[in-house]
């Protein structure tokens, strides 16, 4: 790019020759401010991406959801920008861009929203392990301060083979008065 700014054109005498040379100096400098200007415009777009990603999953937080589905809910806005820059991206006997501006904007947004994820997800992953520390220590805390005995363990086993006799039997009576 640079060696076209340097270069002179070579004098033919036509009189629109160095015109031609100027007007392509102004387009592809203006292209690349346009590119620039884009991926700008992609960093605000995916600052405001990641504020509303942060919002919806810190309510899903709210209202109890547990687990990897706020991290999921919080990965789709990520696969779409990234869908996006792809979209620039075409692959004719090796890869080229149609448009520079738009795959800079979409890599930013891109960049911006995978580190919001990973954020919202070493959140979930913590608040997951204060949520269980605490569970315990208020299990301790009970069995200490009212000397509750330990719980002990329940063998439920027999009771469940018991329940499946029955309804065995059952069904095999109600399956004989039929015949």
């Amino acid at each position: 790019m640079l060696a076209n700014y340097q270069q002179q054109p070579e004098d033919n005498g036509d009189p629109y020759l160095y015109e031609k040379y100027d007007s392509q100096q102004v387009q592809s400098r203006i292209e690349q401010s346009d590119a620039t200007l884009q991926t700008g415009v992609g960093l605000a777009q995916g600052l405001l991406l990641a504020g509303v990603q942060s919002v919806s999953v810190q309510s899903l937080y709210a209202m109890g959801v547990v687990g990897m589905f706020p991290v999921v809910v919080a990965s789709i806005p990520v696969s779409l920008a990234f869908g996006v820059a792809l979209n620039t991206v075409t692959i004719d006997n090796g890869f080229s861009i149609s448009d520079l501006g738009k795959f800079g904007a979409g890599l930013s947004r891109c960049g911006i929203l995978i580190l919001s994820t990973w954020k919202l997800h070493s959140d979930n992953e913590r608040v997951n392990e204060v949520a269980s520390q605490g569970i315990s220590t208020i299990e301790y805390q009970l069995r200490t301060y009212e000397k509750r005995p330990e719980k002990p363990g329940t063998n439920d086993g027999w009771l469940m083979l018991a329940a499946l006799a029955v309804g065995i039997t059952i069904a095999a009576m109600i399956k004989n008065r039929r015949k």
